[in-house]
């Protein structure tokens, strides 16, 4: 079996520590306060956002996401956890209605998660 080593640790979790610490110093702000007075702007701006109305042409039915899925084109590359347009071509069809689901609401709740 392999081992991975990182920074001379060979120990999971202290590596998986690394990761972490090493992303959030790359990806902190710069200025803690004009972070801070950008999402207090942020969130009065989006307190009264509604959003546009949802019309029937918005709507995700499983035969809509079915057709998608069917013409997708196969051989592209695999995404990050591996999976392809085969995947989901020759899955169960539970999968698409899960699929037609998610989508749903991720169209009315305007959240992805």
């Amino acid at each position: 079996m392999p081992y991975s080593q990182v920074d001379g640790s060979l120990d999971d979790n202290a590596i998986i520590n690394k990761f972490a610490n090493h992303f959030q110093k790359l990806y902190s702000c710069n200025i803690e306060s004009r972070a801070d007075a950008l999402h207090d702007q942020f969130t009065h701006l989006c307190s009264g956002y509604v959003g546009d109305c949802l019309s029937a042409s918005h709507v995700f039915d499983t035969e809509l996401v079915s057709k998608v899925v069917s013409e997708l084109h196969l051989g592209k590359t695999p995404d990050i956890v591996g999976l392809t347009g085969k995947h989901l071509q020759f899955c169960h069809p539970s999968v698409l209605v899960l699929l037609t689901k998610l989508f749903q609401l991720i169209t009315v709740n305007w959240r992805c998660p």
